[in-house]
Formats: structure tokens, sequence, C-alpha cells
């Protein structure tokens, strides 16, 4: 059974737990499913999408900087809200929480 999964990470792409997330969604895209990691971006103002080995990537842009944008943006998580109520999904696994 294919499943759609979101993974949520609040550390910045490329940074922290980022990394442990992005390696479990290659493991899990290589069984079949189909992968999708939310991240913060240190740059932008709406929302990046981009696909690497087998994971989608969506970058969220944040309003503030530091260690303030590791998920106490509300700017962020409207958007990540709205992105979430317009994709269906059968799993959402969030790797940190605040």
């Amino acid at each position: 059974m294919k499943l759609k999964i979101v993974m949520i990470s609040l550390n910045i792409e490329g940074r922290g737990t980022y990394h442990r997330a992005f390696q479990l969604g290659k493991a899990l895209s290589g069984f079949g499913h189909d992968v999708t990691l939310l991240v913060s971006s240190l740059s932008g103002n709406k929302p990046t999408e981009k696909y690497l080995e087998g994971v989608t990537v969506v970058a969220f842009p944040s309003l503030l900087h530091g260690s303030l944008q590791s998920g106490w943006d509300l700017f962020e998580a409207f958007m990540r809200i709205r992105w979430l109520s317009q994709n269906r999904c059968d799993i959402v696994h969030a790797f940190e929480s605040r």
C-alpha cells in the first residue's frame, strides 16, 4: 500500500533535524511511498518546493531570524497550515513541537 507521508521539521533546510528527517524520508520513498518534508527557509517570501532523492522538500520563509526562526513564527505557521489544508496525506509525522 502506497502512503502519502508528510514529515514536519521546524529546522532550517540543511540544518539539525532536517538531516535526520530527510534520511528517513529517503528510506521511506525507497519503499514506494510519497514523502514530503516541510522545513524552514532562510530567504524568500513564499514557499518553495523541490524534489531531492525521492523526497519533496517544501521550505517556508520566516519573518523571524536566529533562534526564533525554529517554529516560533506565526507567519510561517500560517503558511504551513494553509499548505497542509490544500494537500491531502495519510500520515503526518512531526519531529519537533513548539
